[in-house]
């Protein structure tokens, strides 16, 4: 999880401890395709697919964690 979250940090250029469970990633992102960049880079980093179908159910950091955790393990 922690090592999630300091990928999605990373990308952002932001420090892990500011990027919150709760924070909604459209207040991380100014638009969607850097979501969609930043899906793409976890998706390469982990391994993982994330599908068209999955991309509305990610509206938290939680959220998206959780996704990348359950389909990695």
């Amino acid at each position: 999880v922690e090592a999630v979250r300091g990928s999605i940090a990373k990308f952002l250029n932001r420090k892990p401890e500011l990027v919150k469970d709760e924070m909604h990633l459209k207040q991380l992102v100014s638009e969607s395709f850097v979501l969609v960049e930043l899906v793409i880079e976890l998706q390469d980093i982990y391994e993982v697919r994330i599908t068209q179908d999955e991309m509305p159910q990610l509206e938290t950091v939680q959220s998206l964690i959780q996704l990348i955790v359950s389909k990695s393990t």
